[in-house]
């Protein structure tokens, strides 16, 4: 399927993420678990996008590519990396390669010498700045942030990041506050609103907090 404006497939954007979800929180101990402590998002992703890819029932209803590149054409029409999303998912009556759900992927509740680090700040900073500047899913209504709850305090995780949203609100082009969507024991789902700063145009972030501790 090829369309103009990605802005009226946003029931699909989210019918995608919806789907997806249940495997995510399924796979993502296993994932971690296999790893050395400490490990770094990209490990965890690689083992998370190839379990993903194995699901049959993912592979009826979509694609997923690890380290995607977006391009963007500069002043001459020459088309330019704006860096790597760590992994995409893309439906698979979706034909053209600009549209997509982005993953950002980030560590929370990471243990170090002297105790636990929320990390919230980089998840903030390194991941959702990059959605608000149109680095990553420029042209797109919809992305989103998936965050390894190292500890499996999801509600603490939430807190904290929620918290580093609020307070950098302004800097992040929000709009409204951030709405939850979903609430278990071993996930949170929750969504933004950002005001692109280049087109000045909305993208709406689901932010899926999901423990890495098996239960």
């Amino acid at each position: 399927m090829t369309f103009n404006d990605p802005r009226s497939q946003m029931h699909n954007f989210r019918r995608v993420c919806d789907r997806l979800l249940p495997h995510i929180v399924r796979l993502l101990p296993s994932c971690v678990g296999s790893l050395v402590e400490n490990v770094d998002e990209d490990a965890i992703t690689r083992n998370l996008v190839s379990k993903l890819g194995l699901s049959e029932d993912v592979r009826r209803f979509a694609e997923l590519e690890y380290h995607f590149e977006p391009f963007r054409p500069d002043a001459h029409g020459n088309l330019l990396s704006t860096g790597q999303i760590d992994f995409i998912v893309r439906p698979l009556e979706f034909e053209q390669r600009e549209v997509y759900v982005a993953y950002e992927c980030k560590r929370l509740n990471v243990r170090v010498t002297a105790g636990t680090r929320s990390r919230a700040t980089e998840y903030v900073q390194n991941g959702v700045h990059r959605f608000v500047t149109g680095q990553y899913a420029a042209g797109l209504p919809f992305g989103c942030m998936l965050g390894y709850v190292h500890d499996g305090r999801v509600s603490v995780a939430n807190d904290k990041v929620r918290s580093s949203i609020i307070a950098q609100s302004a800097a992040m082009s929000m709009t409204g506050q951030p709405a939850t969507r979903a609430e278990d024991t071993c996930y949170i789902e929750f969504e933004t609103i950002h005001s692109r700063r280049d087109s000045m145009s909305d993208i709406i972030l689901r932010h899926l907090l999901v423990s890495c501790v098996s239960r």
